[in-house]
């Protein structure tokens, strides 16, 4: 399936490798232990003395044993601030080692928690244009590396994946079972007027009279249906309020314009 944009209860990559992972026993852990366990190991890789997370900024803090600490946001492409002293060579070979190291256990557990559907993909594909966010099986996420993490692009050879956001299944659930998907799903010219301006107009009424609507929505739709002001007004309302919603054609159950 397909949706014209995720919605505000959705992740990005760069978020959800990290929220969707939680303990079911302790969903409101501060730092989910999981995630302290991964800190520790990458940590270790590099020999460093500590590897910390602060989840409200996105920030990784990374210290040695002499002290030096560093910040790392994930995607970012080096290390941020560092303090009170710029790191030497060898502290700064230890903190990409660990940071690869960290990076490599992520996508092992964002994969891991896809097979266990512990939620659902979508991404823009082949184009970071691309008009909508289609939805990527587990099965075929598990074939994806991930190659940029803050702009949360994937990729399996020449195939790609652009801004991939995650959500629940039950998020993914309600928003195709919403009462604007059941009115627009309806055989009924309000909701054939709304899935026109959908599917030719991105959900925007197009310029011009109505009388100048009504001959476009014919010609496009091939109906010789007569739709009066009020009953177009309507569709028009149903569509915006949809298109507000990141609600698409493909969430429909009905073909674009009926039958």
């Amino acid at each position: 399936m397909t949706i014209d944009a995720p919605g505000e209860d959705w992740l990005p990559l760069r978020q959800a490798v990290l929220r969707y992972q939680r303990s079911e026993a302790a969903p409101d852990l501060e730092a989910p232990e999981l995630v302290l366990r991964l800190l520790e190991l990458a940590a270790a890789s590099g020999g460093l003395h500590d590897f910390e997370y602060d989840e409200e900024t996105e920030t990784f803090y990374v210290s040695s044993a002499s002290g030096m600490m560093a910040s790392y946001r994930l995607g970012d492409p080096e290390i941020g601030r560092v303090f009170p002293r710029e790191v030497t060579a060898e502290e700064a070979e230890a903190i990409s080692t660990a940071i690869s190291d960290l990076l490599q256990r992520f996508e092992k557990l964002f994969q891991k928690h896809s097979n266990r559907g512990l939620f659902r993909t979508f991404a823009r594909v082949g184009s970071p244009l691309a008009t909508s966010f289609t939805e990527i099986p587990p099965d075929a996420l598990a074939q994806f590396k991930i190659t940029d993490w803050r702009l949360g692009n994937m990729a399996c050879g020449p195939q790609q994946l652009y801004s991939v956001h995650c959500a629940e299944p039950s998020v993914v659930r309600k928003a195709i079972s919403s009462p604007i998907v059941q009115k627009l799903s309806r055989d009924n010219q309000q909701a054939r007027f709304a899935r026109y301006l959908l599917t030719y107009h991105d959900g925007i009424r197009p310029v011009g009279s109505w009388a100048q609507v009504r001959d476009d929505y014919k010609e496009k739709t091939g109906k010789p249906e007569h739709l009066d002001e009020k009953t177009m007004r309507d569709g028009a309302k149903l569509a915006d309020e949809a298109k507000r919603e990141g609600i698409g054609i493909p969430a429909i159950s009905r073909s674009p314009v009926g039958t």
